[in-house]
């Protein structure tokens, strides 16, 4: 299994797509990320641990926000920083 990515990469991964991070409240774990795609709101939420995030929740937020092959967003494109 890949090895965790730093949160300020997987920020800018986002960021290029029109993603908004929300931090947590009170110091929590957990980052909110929004995305308004076609007039729709999109919500997720990803924990974040010593200032990483595990390759699987990467994953999980590409799909989350619309950021996949399906979507029209490839591999290649969404990893090209």
């Amino acid at each position: 299994m890949p090895s965790p990515i730093p949160f300020h990469q997987f920020k800018r991964y986002f960021t290029r797509y029109g993603v908004k991070f929300i931090n947590p409240r009170g110091g929590g774990s957990h980052h909110g990320m929004r995305r308004i795609v076609d007039g729709g709101l999109l919500l997720h939420r990803i924990p974040v641990h010593k200032n990483e995030v595990k390759y699987v929740y990467l994953k999980q937020a590409r799909r989350a926000m619309n950021l996949t092959p399906e979507h029209g967003v490839t591999d290649e494109e969404f990893y090209d920083v």
